[in-house]
């Protein structure tokens, strides 16, 4: 069972609002690829501030050797229904 910082576990806590533990997962599992998108254009803005004269392809370098990977271009095309 997972255990969070405040030593309460997701059904405790899913107790406690009176939430299914399936409709908490959903909504993490639904939010976790917007945090990553978030994530990624924040890395491309700064490779972009810092490197002003970098194109697409020096920034898709920089972003993969950060250890960004193309992963992110089929769950954002799968979510879109592409």
């Amino acid at each position: 069972m997972m255990q969070l910082e405040g030593h309460l576990s997701i059904e405790e806590l899913c107790q406690a609002v009176q939430i299914s533990r399936a409709g908490y997962y959903r909504h993490f599992d639904q939010q976790a690829p917007e945090q990553a998108a978030v994530a990624l254009r924040d890395a491309i803005q700064k490779i972009a501030l810092q490197y002003r004269c970098y194109g697409y392809r020096r920034v898709t370098a920089e972003l993969r050797q950060a250890g960004y990977r193309r992963e992110w271009q089929t769950r954002a095309a799968h979510h879109a229904g592409g």
